[in-house]
């Protein structure tokens, strides 16, 4: 992506730089469909599926510990279970974060081991994926810095030989065009034995989360060198998932909403098993009085259908209310014109109660057999992913959502999208939606889709008007 890290330890949302160029992007993505290494070979990777039974056994989580371990061994809101057996036994696939240990010394790798040891102790059918920028080097944090900083003809320079660097300039650009930097990167499992000196870290890694996958587009740099960057993180990513072999995904971050990116990460499809979708009815897609951009929403909707229909697993990632920037300490803020952002965990709490409504509806549209769900704050353990007392300092509520371990059940067929006036277009993700012009986007907020326990009614256009009916 054209992106500028949040100043947050934690977390994987970007803004992006508005130098970005759109022509170029347009260029890059038109070109680098039919190159060879565009073309992704056959994984040998599972699809990972759910039970239908409640969305209890769907979720997955991203997150890094501010505490050190010591957050897996503290205490939840449930009476003798811990952080790491309630994340352990209530999640399906929990993706570690950069930086994972804030709270100790041991650098991302060291302390990737020791989470996914102490996680698979406690369900050994726990999915553990080791979070990697595919973009950039994140040297704050990795033991892997060591060799990107030995290696300056890596980076990424401009047509006059000058590094280009993020607006931070505490990191480098990854230039994929080059091979050995795509064999470094691609060989993660095997480094991570390496520097760990432990025999059992490539069992621990069930999958990677390749962060950053989509855009490579500098002020400077010639759409032809950006193009071979971009095409080489294709390859990149492709070679990753032959080398993980043993039925171990690759997951790109992501198909988002942005205007700048007319793919929106899909060209990605051939060359990964599956996408975080990071961004739901949030960030790029919030207006300024909290509303929805419902063309853009819309459209987010149908391309996480067309990717399951493709076959792509998805991780979907909600989020309590309309988030956007500016980011703090906390993570994201509400737009001033919506109302005030939550502050305290008392008041985070809260929030996610009252907002977990819409956000199960928009999963729910677009749920299949390969979607898993995720709802909480920001990155780190403690904002939102295991139940907690307000005085823990988390954000979690006490009381974990009752509905999630109601009866669901399976769709009885796709959600249908209408217009406000009642008029029926078609199962989302179909081609009736791919030919509605403009004003008709903004015209057509409706979705509606029966389980056999459960009825979703979502309005983008009204999260008052958005419920979730269970029969319990």
């Amino acid at each position: 992506m054209i992106i500028q890290r949040t100043t947050g330890f934690y977390g994987h949302h970007s803004h992006h730089d508005s130098s970005g160029r759109l022509a170029i992007f347009v260029l890059m993505v038109s070109l680098c469909a039919s190159c060879p290494h565009a073309m992704g070979s056959e994984s040998t990777a599972p699809m990972w599926t759910h039970a239908w039974d409640s969305l209890s056994s769907q979720l997955w989580a991203d997150f890094g510990f501010s505490g050190g371990y010591s957050d897996l061994t503290k205490p939840t809101s449930i009476p003798g279970v811990s952080v790491g057996e309630f994340i352990a036994n209530n999640y399906q696939i929990v993706s570690l974060e950069k930086c994972l240990y804030r709270g100790g010394k041991l650098l991302t790798e060291s302390a990737f081991v020791n989470a996914s040891t102490i996680l698979h102790s406690i369900n050994k059918n726990l999915k553990v994926l080791f979070y990697y920028a595919s973009d950039m080097d994140i040297c704050s944090c990795y033991k892997a810095c060591e060799t990107y900083d030995a290696h300056p003809e890596w980076w990424v320079y401009d047509n006059n030989g000058h590094e280009v660097y993020p607006s931070n300039k505490q990191f480098h650009y990854y230039n994929s065009s080059v091979p050995a930097l795509r064999d470094f990167w691609s060989d993660m499992p095997n480094y991570l034995y390496n520097v760990t000196s432990s025999s059992t870290a490539s069992m621990l890694v069930d999958g990677v989360f390749a962060d950053g996958i989509e855009g490579s587009s500098w002020p400077g740099v010639s759409e032809e060198r950006a193009l071979a960057v971009y095409g080489g993180r294709k390859l990149m990513l492709n070679i990753t998932r032959a080398k993980l072999g043993s039925g171990k995904p690759v997951f790109g971050n992501g198909i988002d909403a942005y205007p700048q990116f007319p793919m929106h990460g899909m060209d990605f499809a051939p060359v990964v098993d599956g996408f975080c979708v990071e961004h739901v009815a949030s960030f790029e897609q919030v207006l300024p009085d909290g509303t929805l951009n419902v063309t853009r929403t819309a459209g987010l909707i149908s391309n996480m259908a067309k990717a399951t229909a493709m076959g792509k697993m998805l991780l979907v990632r909600t989020w309590p209310g309309p988030v956007t920037e500016p980011i703090n300490s906390m993570g994201p803020s509400y737009p001033s014109g919506y109302g005030p952002t939550p502050t305290t965990y008392a008041e985070r709490q809260h929030a996610s109660i009252s907002h977990e409504e819409f956000a199960d509806a928009i999963y729910l549209i677009v749920a299949s057999d390969t979607t898993f769900y995720n709802y909480n704050w920001w990155y780190d353990v403690n904002d939102g992913v295991f139940p907690c007392n307000v005085t823990a300092g988390c954000s979690g509520p006490a009381t974990w959502f009752p509905n999630w371990a109601k009866p669901l059940g399976a769709p009885k067929g796709p959600a249908i999208r209408s217009f406000k006036n009642g008029t029926e277009i078609g199962s989302v993700g179909s081609a009736q939606e791919d030919v509605l012009t403009f004003q008709e986007q903004w015209d057509a907020p409706i979705y509606d889709r029966q389980f056999e326990h459960v009825t979703v009614h979502l309005d983008l256009s009204s999260r008052k008007n958005t419920f979730v009916l269970w029969d319990q």
